[in-house]
């Protein structure tokens, strides 16, 4: 997580109030926050000793899962690498399909018996990456059939199957849905071919939209599409553009995300060298976030999150939404990360160590968390920000917090700037709070997490005196 709110265990929130507060400002969605300070909020996690990792592990595996669960499934090839992109990790070689599809497999039978795994249905199955759809359609069709017969997924489980449009050949697609893809989620992030080009991006409009409307005529899943601004050279025509044409393919729904860009990503490093424009700066996104909010509302599409838009029925985004809340996520693959009732692991990004573990029936994790007290408060309050809104009176009944006296002030500073409307306990984000949605959720968890150590703390001595 990229942020500078780590290391806050000794601060004294109140002695530090203005360290949670809104900048004050006539334009207050470009200038509430000088930047964004997290890609998903988040609090930092506590790690079993490096020793104790498989132990802890096998002691989880036979707890029952208390919480909806998705299941994950990482492919970590990419015939190219984007660049903006920060997950990159092995280039495509066509025998690696089956190599990697009978380690995965084999991933998933260490678990297969387990308590944990079997406990409850699975809501939400996505397959990501990397590039799930680079893997040959024989090896797909086999881990889609033996994933279905070892894993408890829900008569009604969203199985998501996320992929590149250069890949979507009718031969896959039919692949797809005899195995039991029920949604299809296409990074498109621009239907512009200059632009694609430039990030490194291969296909180019017209094809995007014939591979589009071809999964269209089979009609047995949703089809959703990632867009993204905040590109170099990205213009409001481009994007309006980008926008109206995805809403005039009738899909099922879409994405409007924000652009980030890492140092270590191939875009960071050539902005840093100058090779290649930056991207757009807070001013200019928020133009084009606004607009993309003018063009959904006007079109009567649904929101159902921040980011997300929907068309049809047809589309219901549960993995998503499993994913930022508080739900286990069963995952499986060379680089993903994942969770069961709230203790957290990474699964090894490095490839080979990821083979040879499996291979010696080990499963391959690099390390698990362990929660901290409140840990599903704070999740359900990053699954509420996703949404736009936060009932606090809901979540003070559900754990007996005293969240309303402990927020309050906040919350009003935060009403005072623009970023929310506080009534009855619910916090409503305004459309510059749907814009640093984030930053927002980050800072309230942090700041009900210290109040409530600083004010434990001083109970703890007041309690000490007494005893004195």
């Amino acid at each position: 997580m990229e942020t500078f709110h780590k290391k806050i265990e000794n601060i004294n929130p109140e002695e530090n109030f203005e360290r949670y507060c809104v900048n004050k400002s006539d334009n207050v969605i470009v200038d509430a926050f000088s930047k964004k300070t997290a890609v998903h909020a988040g609090l930092m996690d506590r790690f079993a000793p490096k020793e104790q990792t498989q132990e802890v592990l096998k002691n989880v595996l036979n707890q029952e899962r208390k919480n909806r669960t998705a299941a994950y499934i990482h492919v970590p090839f990419c015939e190219t690498h984007c660049l903006y992109c920060g997950f990159y990790n092995q280039p495509y070689r066509r025998e690696q399909s089956r190599i990697y599809t009978d380690v995965l497999i084999n991933e998933i039978k260490l678990w297969e018996n387990t308590t944990a795994i079997n406990s409850d249905p699975i809501n939400a199955l996505y397959f990501g990456g990397g590039t799930p759809t680079a893997l040959e359609v024989e090896d797909i069709s086999r881990l889609l059939k033996y994933i279905s017969s070892a894993l408890p997924l829900a008569n009604d489980c969203e199985i998501t199957m996320e992929g590149r449009i250069s890949n979507m050949t009718k031969e896959k697609v039919e692949a797809y849905l005899q195995g039991g893809v029920n949604r299809f989620s296409l990074g498109v992030q621009s239907f512009n071919t200059e632009l694609r080009r430039s990030m490194g991006r291969r296909s180019d409009r017209d094809t995007i939209i014939e591979r589009i409307n071809m999964i269209k005529e089979y009609n047995q899943a949703a089809i959703v599409l990632d867009l993204i601004y905040g590109f170099p050279n990205q213009t409001m025509e481009i994007w309006v553009d980008d926008i109206l044409l995805a809403q005039n393919l009738e899909i099922d729904g879409f994405d409007c995300y924000q652009l980030n860009v890492f140092p270590n990503t191939p875009l960071g490093k050539r902005i840093a060298d100058g090779s290649i424009n930056p991207a757009l700066n807070i001013k200019e996104k928020t133009e084009l976030f606004i607009k993309s909010v003018e063009l959904m509302q006007n079109a009567l599409y649904t929101r159902i999150s921040v980011n997300h838009w929907q068309r049809t029925t047809r589309e219901r985004n549960i993995y998503n939404r499993l994913a930022r809340g508080y739900a286990s996520c069963l995952s499986f693959g060379a680089g993903a990360g994942g969770n069961i009732n709230g203790y957290g692991y990474m699964i090894l990004r490095d490839y080979q160590g990821y083979l040879e573990s499996v291979k010696n029936g080990i499963k391959p994790i690099m390390g698990i968390s362990i929660p901290g007290v409140n840990y599903s408060l704070y999740k359900e309050i990053s699954e509420y920000f996703e949404t736009g809104y936060l009932d606090l009176a809901y979540l003070e009944n559900k754990y007996n917090l005293p969240l309303t006296s402990i927020c309050s002030k906040l919350l009003n500073q935060w009403e005072d700037a623009g970023v929310i409307k506080y009534e009855n306990n619910k916090i409503i984000l305004t459309l510059a709070g749907q814009f640093w949605f984030v930053n927002l959720s980050q800072l309230l968890q942090e700041y009900i997490k210290l109040t409530l150590q600083f004010q434990g703390d001083k109970n703890m001595v007041n309690s000490e005196k007494v005893s004195l």
